[in-house]
């Protein structure tokens, strides 16, 4: 390929010498071009660069660079050069960063796998069809990978790296309505739940959201306790629940947890026991359970 430029430079500098109105047109990247200037128009690209003899020195298109010679460099010269010249080493994107909490949602995600060690599609609890890290199928791939299917592991990977964009910008654009930032650690804890519960259904956590709002994390902490999600995904959502009450003061956790209990209209009385209106005692659980006692 070289030598095939170097022979394009040859026939320009032979044009050059000859004083034939000759023109090489060439754009970055590209192999430069001859171009007749007498009978054919030339149909020049956005940002052209033309080529030729100006007198006192010569301009040559190479490999997308121009280089200027002065007048008396003789051909042999300017081949010489140009065949010398360091070949450009190709740079190879990297590969994004990955998001931090991507490691811990993969291990809260989970995947199903036959006895050979094969993804497979499955039901999740609510009877989604699901394939991968927590991937819902759609209309066309659950045509594709009805229950129990093998799903090949590149597929797996391309799903859950599509899924962790769309759980990040969900996250990004509840944040910008709400006009919110948050430090690092609640936002990867967001981010999970985005992940989990998509952005409509992560938008219906309102009291959460007004506690974040105001740096509040007790109170975010017991709001995310106190929700059918909760319910649903059990250990995951404890550790969730966790890392955000590991954000609050101390203390500042059993006062919310206190302050969810009066608000479902119970007074707390002595014995860690709390009385409603009637005067009928209850024990109260982590999850806001009351049992008669």
């Amino acid at each position: 390929m070289k030598y095939a430029k170097l022979f394009v430079m040859m026939m320009v500098l032979l044009v050059l010498g000859t004083g034939l109105s000759m023109a090489v047109i060439a754009t970055p990247g590209e192999r430069p071009v001859e171009v007749p200037t007498i009978d054919t128009p030339i149909k020049q690209p956005q940002t052209p660069i033309v080529f030729g003899s100006e007198g006192t020195s010569n301009r040559i298109a190479f490999e997308g660079q121009e280089y200027e010679f002065p007048a008396d460099t003789s051909d042999e010269e300017m081949i010489g050069f140009l065949s010398n010249l360091p070949a450009e080493e190709e740079v190879e994107e990297e590969p994004p960063e990955p998001l931090r909490e991507e490691v811990i949602i993969k291990k809260d995600e989970g995947v199903r796998k036959d006895k050979d060690g094969n993804h497979v599609s499955y039901k999740d609890t609510e009877k989604h069809l699901t394939g991968g890290r927590g991937h819902l199928l759609n209309k066309e791939e659950k045509k594709m990978y009805p229950k129990g299917t093998i799903i090949p592991p590149e597929q797996v990977d391309k799903w859950f790296n599509a899924d962790m964009l769309i759980a990040d910008e969900a996250l990004t654009n509840i944040l910008e309505k709400k006009a919110t930032h948050v430090p690092d650690e609640v936002y990867d804890i967001l981010l999970n739940m985005s992940f989990n519960l998509g952005e409509k259904r992560l938008l219906g956590f309102k009291k959460m959201w007004a506690a974040i709002e105001i740096e509040d994390w007790a109170t975010a902490a017991v709001e995310m306790e106190d929700s059918k999600w909760f319910k649903q995904v059990k250990n995951r959502a404890v550790r969730l629940v966790g890392r955000m009450e590991a954000l609050a003061p101390k203390g500042e956790v059993e006062k919310a947890e206190e302050d969810l209990v009066l608000s479902a209209g119970l007074t707390p009385t002595k014995g860690g026991l709390f009385e409603d209106e009637n005067g009928t005692l209850f024990r109260v659980d982590a999850e806001g359970n009351k049992t008669e006692v």
